[in-house]
């Protein structure tokens, strides 16, 4: 076993993130000043802990259509987090927007069984919003735009 991927699965021991199955772990993964790193973002355990968390929350049901908008589909994943979530804690979602900036309608989604981490990236990527995974949830905030601490 290479050095990355031992470090990945080591990793993958201590917070019980999902091993990546796209063979592409060399391009993925880079180990630099002692800290993995994995898509070019670094991984923390805290953060690796709340990445694994909304893997592990699968929503049964998801229908958005318009004239819902993003802060409605955040609203209604930070609910559905804390319901389908095993513990009953969910992932605290903050929506960041600059001041005076509406924002946009959700498009019509309808899919089931799809985990928070899958519903919340679909609805970003739709939106032309991003998030970030910190230790003590996600902040999304438009493309191009920085999360604010």
């Amino acid at each position: 076993m290479k050095v990355k991927e031992m470090a990945l699965a080591a990793l993958v021991a201590s917070s019980a993130v999902a091993m990546p199955t796209d063979g592409e772990l060399s391009s993925r993964l880079s180990i630099e000043r002692g800290k993995i790193k994995v898509a070019a973002k670094s991984v923390t355990d805290a953060n690796a802990r709340v990445i694994a968390r909304m893997r592990q929350i699968v929503i049964p049901s998801l229908s958005f259509k318009p004239p819902m908008t993003l802060a409605d589909a955040v609203a209604f994943l930070n609910q559905a987090g804390k319901e389908y979530d095993p513990w009953k804690e969910g992932v605290k979602i903050v929506l960041k927007t600059a001041e005076g900036e509406s924002v946009p309608a959700v498009p019509r989604i309808r899919t089931n069984n799809i985990s928070f981490y899958d519903a919340l990236q679909l609805v970003a990527r739709i939106t032309g919003y991003d998030f970030e995974v910190r230790d003590d949830g996600v902040v999304i905030f438009k493309k191009g735009d920085v999360a604010k601490k």
